[in-house]
Parts: structure tokens; sequence; C-alpha cells
């Protein structure tokens, strides 16, 4: 991945959402994880749909990939895009691209954006040139509004409050799940979470595992290393991009 092949993915979908969104001022969320490059990726995302002539609204820094679901929605976005490889090992990026329900494209959109792409047989047909008029910055008031959302999804708080002191041992795997994963949890009413700090920092080369992917209980050995030196009861891990959840829990072993 390049900002050539990055670049004509996202000329080819800025010219399928022109021609789906005729007469209207087309309005794109974009994001990234923690990945080697993600923020160059990014940035040159929202360089080239602004000079398409969007309006786009750029996350000042990583976020989780259900943020920019989100985003889109509360933005009122005809797209969206996020630079991420997801639980992919740390010499891969990749590019997510959603439509304005806040999902990833589905048929037909998935198959006519490339289409559109492969259409694009130069370079030259990249519209590099930023308008920075175009990008707007977003940040923590958008992580607030996004936690307030998250919060509606609350069951049982009566339950949560019977037992908010339990023990919960949460790792990010060096991605995007810190610190919108512990926040989210303190708003819900658990007062007992406990970080693993080899592994809190964003890091796209994932020094502490093999694979960044919490379904591999390789991926959680340290926070059950913690769990068990603190006696936690649950352990909670989130995938670079945040939208894959692993959890273990205690038994009397």
């Amino acid at each position: 991945m390049n900002i050539y092949t990055l670049g004509m993915a996202t000329q080819g979908l800025s010219n399928y959402l022109i021609q789906n969104f005729r007469d209207q001022q087309i309005k794109v969320a974009v994001a990234h994880d923690c990945r080697n490059n993600s923020r160059y990726f990014a940035e040159t995302t929202a360089a080239i749909f602004s000079a398409n002539g969007f309006e786009v609204c750029l996350f000042e820094a990583l976020r989780p990939t259900p943020e920019l679901s989100f985003a889109i929605r509360h933005y009122k976005c005809q797209s969206g895009v996020v630079i991420t490889a997801s639980h992919n090992p740390p010499e891969y990026n990749g590019y997510k691209a959603y439509w304005d329900d806040g999902g990833q494209v589905v048929a037909p959109h998935d198959t006519a954006i490339i289409e559109e792409v492969r259409k694009i047989r130069s370079v030259n047909e990249i519209k590099f040139k930023a308008d920075p008029s175009k990008i707007k910055i977003i940040g923590k008031e958008t992580d607030e509004l996004f936690l307030k959302e998250v919060l509606k999804m609350r069951l049982n708080p009566e339950l949560i409050n019977k037992f908010g002191d339990t023990g919960i041992v949460f790792t990010p795997i060096h991605g995007t799940g810190s610190p919108l994963v512990p926040a989210a949890l303190k708003l819900f009413g658990f007062r007992n979470i406990i970080k693993v700090p080899e592994q809190e920092e964003p890091d796209g080369n994932f020094p502490t595992v093999k694979s960044p992917n919490p379904e591999e209980p390789g991926a959680l050995k340290m926070a059950i290393a913690r769990a068990v030196e603190t006696g936690a009861e649950l352990v909670m891990a989130t995938d670079p991009d945040a939208d894959r959840l692993g959890l273990a829990a205690a038994n009397s072993k």
C-alpha cells in the first residue's frame, strides 16, 4: 500500500460518490488506526476528497473504527474511510470504505466502486492537491458524543451497580482501544479497570505480540498474566482498530 494505490482507491470512490449524490454537497469522514503510515495515509485521503470538492471531517489522531461509523451518521456524511489493516500482521495496512448508513459498503456499491477505481489508468487522474478550507479536524467533542450513544446500549444498570467493582484487565494491544474503551467502561459503572502498561501505547510494530488478533490466545497472554497477578476476573482485548473483541474469564483454576 502506498499513496498511489490509496490515491486510486480514493479517487475512484470520489467519482462514484459524485455520480450517486448529484447536486449535493458531499461530506465524508476519515479516521485511522495505529499502524505505520496510517496518519500519512489518512491525511492523503482527506486531501484527495477535499480536492474533489468534498467537505471532510478528519479525526485529529487515531480513533476506533466504530467511532468512524458513528461520525458518518452524526455529521450526515455520504461516505467515510478508515485507514487500517484490522487485526492483520504489522507489515500490512488497509482501507475500509463506508456508506452513508455508517456501515461498510455492500452490494451494489462495493463492485461499482471497484469498477470506478479500475477505470483510473494514470496517477495523473488523482486529485492530490488539497483544499484546506474543506477539511475540518474533529476530536474530543466527537468522542463525548460517541460515548453518550454507547452508554444508551447499557441493558442492566442494576446488575452493573452490583458488580461494579469486578476486576477487568483491558489491553488495546498497542491499538486504538485506549482511551475510549476504559472511558466507556467507567461510564457504564465499572470502577476497577486495570491496564497492561507494556501494551498501552499505540505502536504499529506491535512489539509484544506475534499477531494483534484478540481471537488468538497468544495475543491475550500478557493481559491474562496481569489478571492472575491482580486477581481480576475478566480480561478484555481489542484489535488495532478496536472493532474486534477478545475476552477471557477466570475459572476455578
